[in-house]
């Protein structure tokens, strides 16, 4: 069974506290110029935290990091300024921080796969559909069936069938591995 809340104040989320920013120099040594973002948490309550508002902040922080923001934790004399998610949730809780690190590692592994799949080899383009040799009786512009999908194909005398997925991408179907399309259907 849960335990009851004490009876007593209630206080600022916890997650009200937190904010993230950039800080970029002026022009000509001015002063610099402060973009912050908060959670925007007005909330009141008895505990650390309102409902569902530590998911919140870690996820606030976490995108806060990847982005290359500064994290500022408190208000006023008393802020602390750091550029790690995980280091400002440990000020609050080990158990966040250690969801704050299992995020970041999650996301870099994205990011990892994301950019290994841009080096891969470019899907190359298109070619112009060959003309179907003359004693070829179903022509140049017939539509096949592959699978359950129809498309604009040519058929090769060997009796394979060349055809385009909407994506642009050129796929041999095998003879008996499609059928014709009659007119109409």
């Amino acid at each position: 069974m849960a335990k009851r809340t004490k009876v007593g104040k209630l206080g600022p989320c916890t997650c009200s506290k937190f904010e993230v920013g950039v800080t970029v120099d002026g022009p000509d040594g001015s002063e610099p110029d402060v973009t912050i973002e908060t959670t925007g948490c007005d909330k009141q309550t008895k505990r650390l935290f309102a409902q569902g508002h530590d998911a919140k902040l870690t996820s606030f922080l976490v995108r806060a990091e990847i982005d290359g923001k500064e994290v500022r934790y408190g208000r006023g004399e008393g802020t602390v300024i750091t550029s790690d998610a995980v280091t400002a949730l440990k000020s609050v809780s080990e158990a966040l921080a250690v969801k704050a690190a299992a995020m970041l590692a999650k996301a870099q592994e994205r990011a990892v796969k994301k950019a290994a799949s841009k080096k891969t080899e470019p899907t190359p383009e298109p070619q112009p559909e060959q003309e179907a040799a003359p004693d070829n009786p179903h022509g140049h512009g017939q539509r096949i069936k592959v699978g359950r999908w129809t498309y604009p194909a040519t058929v090769m005398p060997q009796g394979s069938a060349v055809y385009h997925t909407p994506k642009g991408e050129r796929r041999v179907a095998e003879a008996g591995k499609w059928s014709l399309v009659e007119e109409g259907k």
